[in-house]
């Protein structure tokens, strides 16, 4: 027999479910006026080439009239008004670029602080059903999945953004119309937001008893991504792999789970992979493992003091989601 390791109990309960769908709307309110920003500050961009490339074209032909006719004067006051027009985007622009960059860095710094709460409550949510604490656990889960499918369209509603900023440092950089230190911030923290949002809602919904048994098969195990909703129109099926880790192992995946390297297995368990299906009245993407069978264990030699009963295993279920090459998510749950 081997024994599954159980995470510790976080006693506080959920509370935020209000104050975080308020939360994500505000901050959904300010990534929808940024985009306007944005759109204004690429109009004013294209506006303000077009108008550059006629400045010379109207000195070049004053340069070869007579400057006594009528027909120079009106040229000259075109470049006059031109030379304003250009001014006055110039300064709208910079109007734009300063009030997006400031509500950028207000919106980072509001997504890192709902996600904080929402990982808290995931915790305690996680936490409580696992110790039957609360009666409401159906109710919770709903509640905190909404927000979090909430959260990540907030999230992903930003990531074009972020590749316009991109699109508009590459072809005009003499320009500066973005920071380039400011997009690259700006990707960095979207991504570490959006990873960590994935690891802590991909969860293991149905687990197996503690104890279990060579040749025997298991209960149904079901493993869960809660941002499903993110991922329904940008991936190929994700693959769910399980496999059987030794104690030390665990210890490692729980203590620094983005350097966890598994090199090997401690044993070998049938029908350990099924494919992520998603279903459109949750927004979940969900893999039910329902034949799962441990064929064998790895075991370490005991000293005469000690028994097979001491020797700890956890299940590790992992996969990979994918958006796009920036996008891409390696992540593990035991």
């Amino acid at each position: 027999m081997t024994i599954f390791l159980v995470q510790g109990l976080n006693e506080r309960n959920p509370s935020h479910f209000h104050q975080l769908e308020t939360k994500c709307q505000v901050n959904r309110e300010k990534i929808l006026y940024t985009e306007g920003l944005l759109k204004n500050i690429n109009t004013l961009k294209e506006n303000l080439i077009i108008s550059k490339s006629q400045l010379p074209v109207l000195q070049n032909a004053i340069a070869l009239q007579n400057p006594n006719t009528t027909d120079m004067t009106s040229k000259q006051n075109k470049i006059i008004e031109l030379t304003n027009h250009i001014n006055f985007m110039f300064n709208a622009y910079k109007t734009y670029k300063d009030e997006l960059l400031h509500k950028h860095r207000d919106i980072i710094t509001e997504l890192e602080s709902i996600l904080s709460i929402l990982i808290t409550d995931l915790n305690v949510w996680k936490n409580n059903r696992k110790s039957m604490i609360s009666n409401d656990a159906y109710d919770d889960f709903r509640q905190i999945t909404e927000i979090c499918q909430n959260f990540a369209s907030n999230i992903c509603h930003m990531w074009p953004q972020i590749k316009k900023m991109e699109t508009l440092l590459i072809e005009n950089q003499a320009e500066n119309f973005i920071p380039e230190d400011h997009c690259r911030e700006m990707k960095t923290k979207i991504i570490m937001i959006l990873k960590s949002l994935v690891n802590q809602t991909f969860i293991v919904d149905h687990q197996p008893c503690q104890v279990i048994k060579t040749n025997t098969k298991l209960k149904k195990i079901v493993v869960n991504l809660l941002v499903g909703n993110i991922f329904k129109n940008h991936m190929n099926p994700s693959v769910v792999k399980v496999t059987i880790i030794n104690e030390n192992q665990a210890k490692q995946l729980y203590n620094d789970p983005d350097t966890f390297r598994m090199d090997t297995c401690s044993g070998e368990i049938l029908n350990n992979t099924t494919v992520m299906e998603y279903n459109p009245s949750s927004k979940i993407l969900c893999a039910n493992f329902v034949n799962l069978q441990l064929k064998k264990i790895k075991r370490t030699e005991k000293k005469a003091s000690e028994s097979v009963m001491d020797e700890k295993s956890a299940l590790l279920f992992s996969t990979e989601f994918f958006i796009e090459e920036d996008l891409r998510f390696n992540v593990k749950v035991r």
